[in-house]
């Protein structure tokens, strides 16, 4: 399988690095990840270090250590047979991940209502107008912006783990979302991702019972629709 191209560039070998490694394998990561989540490079895809390396403009050191953390994330696979693979999300994978958000949501929604910091009302309704207002001038960008909506509790909590591995954790979601849409050629139910106005209001008026009953139902709702359309897929190959 051809490498895809992800850049156009007249380099043919990878330039040299400056002086800030952390910086170039953060900017790997990310770069390599946006590709994995808007489709670019799509599951079944053989990668070459090397290739990505000089589309990247980078030395392999970053690059390899952007497609280790990729691995741990569950995006790639790498083995000495196969090398560097994009993986397929399976169907109970999803639902695996479906069941680690929701644990961590409800912690946090439990803690968010027990204690609310000092703005919580205000900071969520201008969360939910500034995505409100994406959306609507970007309909496309709906998928994005819900996955971003999905980590405003955790941030207003301030748990760093917890971001981290909710940010993990959608941007698989994510991909799938983006790689099923695509697909369904305008049938897929998309009402399903449009950010919930009520699970804002029960956080910030502090009703537990309200807010974790609605991020249950709001998840099993984007489970149901992307594992059917899995194994809607899955059937057809």
């Amino acid at each position: 399988m051809n490498q895809p191209q992800l850049f156009t560039t007249r380099d043919t070998q990878p330039a040299k690095e400056p002086t800030k490694p952390l910086q170039l394998k953060e900017k790997a990561y990310l770069q390599l990840k946006k590709f994995l989540i808007q489709g670019h490079l799509v599951p079944g895809t053989l990668l070459s270090e090397r290739k990505l390396a000089v589309e990247l403009h980078m030395s392999n050191t970053p690059v390899r250590s952007a497609i280790e953390r990729l691995e741990s994330e569950g995006f790639l696979s790498i083995s000495p047979q196969q090398g560097i693979l994009v993986r397929r999300i399976e169907p109970s994978e999803l639902e695996n991940l479906f069941q680690v958000r929701l644990a961590l949501e409800t912690h946090v929604i439990q803690k968010l209502c027990s204690r609310p910091p000092e703005g919580l009302d205000q900071s969520l309704k201008n969360s939910l107008s500034q995505l409100s207002e994406e959306i609507a001038n970007s309909p496309e960008s709906l998928y994005h912006r819900e996955s971003e909506f999905s980590l405003l509790p955790a941030m207003l909590l301030g748990n760093d783990e917890i971001i981290k591995i909710l940010s993990s954790i959608g941007g698989r979601i994510l991909q799938a979302t983006l790689l099923i849409s695509k697909s369904q050629n305008g049938n897929f139910p998309a009402d399903a991702f449009k950010p919930n106005e009520d699970l804002l209001n029960a956080i910030a008026s502090g009703d537990e019972e309200l807010a974790l009953s609605t991020i249950a139902q709001n998840l099993s709702n984007k489970k149901t629709v992307l594992v059917s359309a899995l194994n809607s897929q899955a059937a057809l190959n």
